[in-house]
């Protein structure tokens, strides 16, 4: 889940903080006419890549499928979300046709491959904002985050993080060995649940691999691991977590600029693509600064 204050943002600052700051701190011009209260922070270009909207509209429809038990269920939930994201982001709406495909054949094979599933389902969809108190500062943080299901499996308790990719399992699963992701939301579990239901072991990663190719026959893949974490592990991420609010911090009030990493530019977190605020970061005058954005930008919509 994307939050103010989670893994995401803290992420983005970590790469690149004038990312951090036009995704999670400037405020489009459509909010300041709004009261202090309502304004949203952060901005956003008016496309989205169809890999991040495919992602939205499989979780849309696997959480509900977890909730109702009913497929048919699942299948109206994603384009309902589908529909949505079409209509904030125009670019998607062609794509339309072989979206809706794919995402058919996405849940079908998840559907199908957990028919006989043992994972015990214990709670699903909870928010949470856990303070971290800074062992250097003595100051409160709020940590915030998501947790889609806790589930007990092959005899531990689980926070289930579900992830779609077109990479291969090799590829994909061995990034999570040390994520501070992964160990964020084991502490946000347990946050959560741990007085009512025992300490959460770590979190099980549980994904959909999208097919290559564009064919009728190409298949999805669907895999699970487990990623466990001690007490030690939640003890380290705490120290580092609590260390990037503080470089947050000197970064809003001025006493660190906001620094631009270039090396992200044009290869974006690790992928070769243009990073969405290369064109803000290239200058010009304040008015053509203004323009690009009002008219090429849209505030962020935190609630959605």
């Amino acid at each position: 889940m994307n939050t103010p204050g989670g893994y995401n943002a803290t992420t983005d600052f970590e790469m690149c903080r004038m990312h951090y700051f036009w995704g999670q701190v400037y405020q489009h011009p459509s909010q300041l006419v709004l009261p202090q209260s309502e304004r949203q922070r952060g901005i956003e270009t008016l496309d989205k890549r169809k890999a991040l909207a495919v992602g939205t509209c499989y979780h849309a429809g696997t959480e509900e499928f977890d909730k109702t038990q009913n497929p048919d269920a699942g299948f109206a939930a994603i384009q309902i979300a589908w529909d949505k994201e079409c209509e904030r982001y125009e670019n998607l709406t062609p794509e339309t046709e072989d979206v809706i495909f794919l995402l058919r054949k996405m849940l079908l094979s998840y559907l199908l491959e957990y028919k006989n599933d043992p994972m015990e389902v214990v709670a699903l969809e909870r928010e949470f904002a856990m303070p971290l108190v800074d062992p250097k500062t003595g100051e409160t943080w709020i940590y915030t985050g998501k947790i889609d299901k806790l589930a007990r499996y092959k005899g531990l308790l689980l926070n289930v993080e579900r992830k779609t990719t077109s990479d291969q399992p090799a590829q994909f699963f061995p990034r999570f060995a040390f994520s501070r992701d992964i160990t964020g939301y084991v502490a946000g579990a347990n946050f959560l649940y741990e007085k009512e239901f025992g300490k959460v072991a770590g979190t099980l990663v549980e994904v959909c691999g999208k097919p290559r190719s564009k064919k009728v026959e190409a298949e999805c893949w669907n895999r699970r691991e487990y990623y466990l974490r001690s007490d030690a592990d939640i003890a380290l991420w705490r120290t580092e977590q609590c260390s990037l609010f503080r470089d947050i911090k000197r970064a809003e009030t001025g006493e660190e600029p906001y620094r631009r990493v270039t090396a992200w530019c044009e290869n974006w977190a690790g992928y070769h693509m243009t990073c969405q605020y290369k064109p803000l970061c290239a200058g010009g005058s304040p008015s053509t600064l203004a323009g690009v954005i009002e008219h090429g930008y849209q505030a962020k919509d935190w609630k959605s």
